[in-house]
């Protein structure tokens, strides 16, 4: 499952001054897929490995820099 379904409305977003492109969410979808697919692989082997702790914080460290990039167009 795509995390962002409808990117076709993202390039019309900007963050501050800087317009943010569609090809920066979809480096960030493609990288937030990865780690995910990582951290499934990981859990279904041994769901207590620490390493599972260690990608969910990377995890939420790209799905926060997606979110700082994704601004609501009426800011």
């Amino acid at each position: 499952m795509s995390f962002l379904h409808d990117t076709s409305q993202l390039n019309q977003y900007s963050c501050g001054e800087e317009d943010i492109g569609l090809s920066c969410f979809e480096e960030l979808e493609k990288k937030i897929e990865k780690i995910r697919q990582r951290m499934y692989e990981i859990y279904t082997k041994n769901p207590t490995d620490a390493e599972v702790l260690k990608i969910s914080q990377q995890l939420d460290d790209v799905l926060n820099e997606l979110e700082n990039c994704y601004c609501d167009k009426s800011q």
